[in-house]
């Protein structure tokens, strides 16, 4: 283990771009935390990982990125894209929001531009070649 960063027991996913890790922290029994957050470590020096900031969520669960873009699955106020080129100023920076759905996962297939998005109502479908607009392709909806 080159390093760790301590906090409380998570059940949230971790994305890097190589420099930077995005980290979301969910409250609830299970989660064991006591907090709903978007966590933000310069993680450039591997042995050394530094918060940069953390920003307030509703309920994160899933996390995406593709280059400047970061998508968040965040409860009951839905799929969230991001624009994290300014790092302290990611929650002005809010490029769309989808809120037809519970979300739980997001896999973004950069090759494509096309987002995987599984939902308490479904599996979801999103073409994000514009991320200020992302297109709804296709849905398979659970019952």
């Amino acid at each position: 283990m080159l390093s760790e960063f301590t906090h409380l027991r998570s059940c949230d996913p971790v994305v890097t771009d190589g420099e930077y890790a995005y980290v979301t922290l969910r409250e609830g029994i299970a989660c064991a935390n006591s907090s709903n957050q978007l966590d933000v470590l310069d993680v450039s020096t591997l042995t050394n990982p530094i918060l940069v900031k953390s920003y307030p969520m509703t309920s994160p669960a899933g996390l995406g990125i593709d280059g400047n873009t970061l998508f968040i699955c965040d409860g009951t106020s839905g799929l969230k894209v991001f624009d994290v080129a300014d790092k302290l100023e990611i929650d002005n920076n809010l490029l769309d929001q989808v809120t037809d759905f519970i979300p739980v996962d997001v896999i973004p297939i950069r090759a494509e531009k096309r987002l995987i998005v599984t939902a308490e109502e479904g599996l979801y479908q999103f073409d994000y070649q514009d991320p200020e607009n992302l297109e709804l392709l296709s849905d398979i909806p659970i019952k």
